[in-house]
């Protein structure tokens, strides 16, 4: 068995919530806030481990200043926020510095990781490369970015795009299935550039 980690991002995505219309974050406030998030992840996967899980399969958090629902949030008029990618950028690093002090601590234990990140934020910047024309505005919502959380709600009036393969985004938070089909062959058998030490498939036969 594989255990799979896509967890986190609506953690800092909370945390930022909580800290509108208030100076940026510190670094001291940064640190101890991934250190608790680490902690808690650290914790299930020991827990898992004890039971006998000895394969770990880890997203890594995405660039989530790139997300229209987070842009909308803070009223960010540009491509990426920058606060909420230095997060994620130290969360992901965290993460790896975790997984690496397990592999040492735990007999048996593997691990991989995709670069979940670095995926999705060279398609917000190149999207034309992989297929997207769109890669700023979802699909599916309102508001600037269409990133007001009103797709499919009832009672709720949003707009739909008509082309939503053309999108990178398909809501305010998630990625279209194009986009998701690509990040899935990615982390299933790429190379060691977008998935490490070892891709999904890999991790699986082992």
């Amino acid at each position: 068995a594989v255990y799979l980690f896509n967890i986190g991002g609506n953690d800092y995505v909370e945390l930022l919530n909580k800290n509108l219309k208030k100076p940026p974050l510190s670094p001291s406030k940064k640190k101890n806030y991934i250190n608790l998030v680490i902690g808690n992840i650290t914790t299930h996967i020991k827990t898992i481990y004890k039971q006998g899980g000895r394969k770990f399969a880890f997203q890594n958090l995405g660039p989530i200043g790139c997300m229209p629902s987070l842009k909308y949030m803070l009223g960010f008029k540009g491509t990426c926020a920058e606060e909420p990618l230095e997060l994620a950028q130290q969360h992901n690093a965290a993460t790896l510095a975790l997984m690496k002090r397990l592999e040492k601590e735990l007999p048996g234990f593997k691990y991989s990781i995709y670069d979940f990140y670095s995926s999705l934020y060279v398609r917000v910047h190149h999207g034309d490369k992989y297929g997207f024309k769109e890669t700023k505005t979802a699909c599916c919502g309102s508001g600037r970015w269409r990133g007001d959380f009103t797709c499919q709600k009832p009672g709720q009036t949003f707009s739909v795009c008509s082309t939503p393969n053309e999108h990178l985004w398909f809501d305010a938070a998630h990625p279209t299935d194009k986009a998701n089909q690509q990040f899935s062959k990615e982390f299933w058998s790429g190379d060691i550039n977008v998935v490490a030490p070892h891709n999904l498939k890999t991790l699986f036969e082992m």
